[in-house]
């Protein structure tokens, strides 16, 4: 895999848990705002 493609995986991968993390926080203190408890990141199954 370049490098290139990588460096985006891992900058996505920042940003969905930075995002993750701040929902959890404001579920944390606003329950009603949210239809669920926010779940962790996804990834794709390797197989498929």
């Amino acid at each position: 895999m370049p490098a290139k493609v990588s460096q985006q995986i891992l900058i996505i991968l920042d940003r969905n848990w930075k995002s993750f993390l701040a929902a959890n926080e404001a579920y944390k203190q606003n329950p009603s705002k949210f239809n669920a408890r926010t779940r962790i990141p996804g990834y794709k199954n390797k197989i498929r």
